[in-house]
């Protein structure tokens, strides 16, 4: 135990960190060499802008579906399809150098890549306990440090630092992360039984939360409980992970 946290929760806390610090490479990418990128693919930079629109747009869409993939069929399965949309994305990119690559990838699978955009969070909150906020600033910090300090690296080495060799450095970090979240990444054994018995209790009659919001009925005083799917949507909502992800 570290600081009354598991050694496994700071240590996945770490090993997001440090990936979300190299991520922001792409969006550094995209905004620092649009010219030298519409130059090389002999386009106008509207195009870029449509491209990097349209991941925003479906990533925005894949969001709330990862979202709900995530609590189907646990976080760990929809990182892994995430890191390798995004790695999809690069490569498709770097082995076709030309306008239908670059817009299929960064463009289409790059946004749907947005299906992971939950994860991160929910695998936090899952592991920490007495620390979470503070891992959940921590995490969300990785992106603005990452862009802090790779941008003047990459501008005061521009003559052999350009966008070719960025592009490069993220697929051997997608490469890197899928095979390392593969090993590495699993459940919490602790909430894992807590959902167990929480199957368990919804199987042998009402869950804890339907029993708190029992009501009376006026005319014969027996209990009504209000729809399992209401009451799924309103825990759902009220998750203060998706309160992060949306804002």
């Amino acid at each position: 135990m570290w600081f009354k946290e598991k050694k496994y929760a700071w240590f996945i806390l770490i090993f997001l960190w440090v990936f979300g610090f190299i991520g922001s490479l792409g969006r550094f990418v995209a905004a620092y060499y649009q010219q030298e990128i519409a130059s090389f693919l002999d386009v106008g930079r509207g195009f870029l802008g449509f491209t990097w629109s349209t991941s925003i747009f479906i990533g925005a869409i894949c969001a709330p579906i990862g979202g709900w993939l995530t609590d189907r069929f646990g976080y760990k399965k929809v990182l892994i399809v995430s890191g390798i949309l995004g790695t999809l994305s690069t490569t498709l990119f770097l082995f076709t150098r030309n306008p239908i690559g670059y817009y299929c990838g960064f463009g289409l699978l790059s946004g749907l890549a947005g299906i992971g955009a939950s994860t991160s969070y929910v695998l936090v909150n899952n592991w920490f306990v007495h620390h979470r906020a503070k891992a959940l600033v921590v995490l969300g910090s990785a992106g603005s440090l990452g862009l802090a300090i790779i941008t003047p690296i990459f501008v005061s080495n521009k003559t052999w630092l350009d966008w070719n060799n960025a592009y490069w450095i993220m697929f051997t970090m997608g490469c890197v992360f899928i095979p390392l979240a593969i090993v590495y990444v699993r459940d919490n054994r602790d909430t894992a039984d807590i959902k167990k018995a929480e199957k368990v209790s919804e199987i042998d009659g009402t869950s804890s939360s339907d029993k708190d919001n029992l009501t009376l009925n006026t005319k014969n005083g027996a209990p009504v409980i209000p729809s399992r799917k209401l009451t799924t949507i309103m825990q759902y909502m009220r998750n203060p992970v998706m309160a992060t992800v949306i804002c």
